[in-house]
């Protein structure tokens, strides 16, 4: 588990001290890329933490890339895809990605509930996320 894994389930859980919250604040926007595969929602308490500019990688296990893709603050730059061991990046056809298979499950209250992803007409194994440069003022909100 990576250290910001662990800070977002910490903070998930609201297991931090008054002292480590204090640390861990200064940790936001510092990171070049979070990953969240098969992690659980991790998104919402994660965001914070990502670099403007910065890379989100996540899958639609849990519901992190739904609810990646429904934040005005990220671009898909790319869709992973796996097979036999050797993954790819679909960085040309961006827009046939993230289309739900049924309109009303893009909804970030229900995914958030469910614990689920959309299922997608064009399933990828991940996506790839970038965080943008201006919403380094939104992040703060």
């Amino acid at each position: 588990m990576s250290a910001a894994t662990l800070i977002c389930r910490l903070r998930q859980e609201s297991l931090l001290s008054p002292t480590s919250k204090l640390i861990v604040g200064r940790l936001d926007s510092s990171f070049d890329l979070l990953i969240a595969l098969y992690t659980g929602p991790a998104w919402d308490h994660c965001a914070r933490y990502l670099k403007p500019g910065g890379l989100f990688l996540a899958n639609s296990s849990h519901g992190d890339a739904s609810l990646a893709a429904l934040d005005p603050r990220v671009t898909l730059v790319g869709a992973i895809h796996q097979r036999a061991g050797r993954y790819r990046i679909d960085r040309d056809d961006r827009a046939s990605y993230l289309i739900p298979k049924k309109p009303e499950t893009a909804d970030a209250a229900l995914i958030r509930s469910s614990d689920r992803g959309v299922a997608y007409t064009k399933p990828a194994f991940a996506y790839l996320f970038q965080l943008n440069d201006s919403s380094l003022q939104l992040q703060g909100a």
